[in-house]
């Protein structure tokens, strides 16, 4: 999935460190940033990552002079290098640059599809922007952009269609991150174990498709039940408690 990041803005990641298919936490680790051409940006090389203990991902800022947009696509490629056991390991993440991001979507709205607190779902896991990309992909014969910047009718199934499909990305995310938890034996997600994210997953993607047929013209809106009704009720959609 691309990820996109604003001209001259901070940007975070998270970078797991994995080793045939296994999640780890490795002896050392440090990153390097490249652009286009493959040369280091602002000195960003070889940056040593702080690890914690049993920590098996690599929290990662970039700072705003790192992406600072020049070329037309400017991209930055993170290349994260770890130690395991004595062998390394090298995973790479690239990301575009543009020179303007905003979006009528909040991250909170995200969260909340999930029954969700911010220090349980922090907003740099939530990528409104790949999501926004990736609604284009799924649209290419739509001017998606037009439609924000007009407000058209369209609007609300637009934004309808951002907030789903980033939350469709992000179900994949934590249960991966509740793979990480058990393996490091800490109760980060506990809330969530007794919650099927492929249900997760299918509500999303059907509230998704929905957006994307009234985008198209395909459809007229279905007015029903939200997908996690028991949110107004006071009750807890994750646990049921």
């Amino acid at each position: 999935m691309t990820r996109y990041v604003a001209n001259n803005q901070v940007s975070s990641h998270k970078i797991s460190f994995i080793v045939d298919g296994d999640f780890v936490s490795p002896d050392s680790a440090s990153y390097s940033l490249y652009d286009n051409d493959g040369v280091i940006v602002e000195a960003l090389q070889d940056v040593v990552i702080t690890i914690g203990s049993e920590q098996t991902f690599a929290a990662i800022t970039i700072p705003a002079d790192a992406n600072t947009r020049v070329l037309p696509t400017e991209i930055r490629f993170l290349e994260v290098t770890y130690v395991v056991d004595g062998a390394t390991y090298t995973t790479t993440e690239f990301y575009i640059i543009k020179e303007n991001i905003r979006l009528p979507v909040d991250k909170n709205d995200v969260r909340l599809l999930f029954g969700a607190l911010q220090n349980e779902l922090p907003d740099d896991m939530i990528d409104l922007i790949s999501a926004f990309g990736l609604v284009k992909e799924d649209l290419p014969d739509i001017d998606l952009d037009a439609i924000i910047s007009t407000g058209s009718e369209l609007l609300p199934s637009l934004i309808s269609a951002i907030k789903y499909r980033a939350a469709m990305t992000l179900s994949i995310s934590v249960q991966n991150s509740m793979m990480q938890s058990e393996q490091a034996d800490n109760n980060s997600y506990k809330r969530f174990d007794n919650k099927n994210f492929a249900d997760f997953f299918d509500n999303f993607s059907a509230e998704y498709r929905r957006a994307l047929a009234i985008l198209l013209g395909d459809a007229v809106p279905v007015i029903g039940a939200p997908v996690f009704s028991l949110m107004v009720t006071g009750v807890d959609p994750v646990t049921g408690a």
